[in-house]
């Protein structure tokens, strides 16, 4: 008998290159990106950093996921691996943003002091 995915949860379903990509969004393309759009800012370098890693992300994620999946049948084939990808790119963000942010909030503001 096959298992759904809400037997096994998301995970099980994450191929390589799924967690490849989680990884260096985590990491350095959404980091970078964020940066890159405040370097208009009237921010400091060290304001841009931190606003950039740990900006919004992850809810977004889901909830952008969640609706394309329920308004187009494009992409039912690779919902289970979507689904993956996505959760393994929330999951490592939420704890590794978790463990660092009060830090690096705390960081800028003695600096500025």
């Amino acid at each position: 008998m096959r298992h759904r995915p809400a037997d096994d949860g998301a995970l099980p379903a994450l191929p390589w290159q799924g967690a490849l990509v989680g990884a260096l969004l985590v990491l350095f393309i959404r980091p970078a990106a964020g940066f890159a759009s405040l370097l208009g800012s009237r921010a400091d370098a060290r304001e841009r950093l931190v606003t950039a890693v740990f900006g919004i992300r992850g809810i977004g994620s889901l909830f952008h996921l969640a609706y394309a999946l329920g308004h187009s049948d494009r992409f039912d084939a690779q919902a289970e691996r979507l689904w993956a990808v996505v959760a393994f790119t929330v999951l490592p963000s939420a704890v590794l943003h978790g463990v660092t942010a009060s830090l690096a909030v705390r960081h800028p503001d003695r600096a500025g002091s």
